[in-house]
């Protein structure tokens, strides 16, 4: 009967202690995946478009992040830059440049996206840079 006792105390034990390890994992787990990943600035294309009539490119770009930006820089070629004081989490940005396509030739379209910008990550200062890629295919024309 003594046995018994020690197993079944043994056992609750091993129980007790397997959600305990488990509730520490599933709150490490949450907290990295979660609460760490919120800082951060990410960049994504949006929208891109080609408007064949005025031969123009319009990009949508959206700040996907959960931290403010500053001194933003967005280079395309040498030819087209523009720059933004701040971009907010959730901001979409609007470019626009003229490009002339020839819609048989030149489609599908790739061009490069240069995005500089500086952030604060726990009250430091630092500098990023992110490199997009949009693609202009059929779709895309209006």
């Amino acid at each position: 009967m003594r046995k018994k006792k020690n197993k079944d105390l043994l056992l609750a034990l091993s129980l007790f202690a397997i959600i305990i390890i488990s509730s520490i994992y599933m709150y490490n787990l949450f907290y990295i995946n979660y609460v760490r990943a919120e800082k951060r600035v990410d960049f994504k294309i949006y929208q891109t478009q080609y408007k064949k009539v005025e031969g123009r490119i319009i990009i949508w770009l959206d700040q996907n992040g959960t931290l403010p930006c500053t001194n933003v820089k967005v280079t395309i070629h040498p030819d087209h830059e523009w720059s933004f004081t701040e971009v907010n989490p959730e901001q979409f940005i609007r470019l626009e440049y003229p490009k002339s396509l020839n819609t048989t030739k030149d489609i599908p379209f790739f061009q490069e996206i240069f995005v500089e910008y500086l952030f604060l990550d726990e009250n430091i200062e630092k500098k990023d840079d992110k490199i997009l890629w949009i693609i202009i295919d059929h779709n895309d024309i209006l």
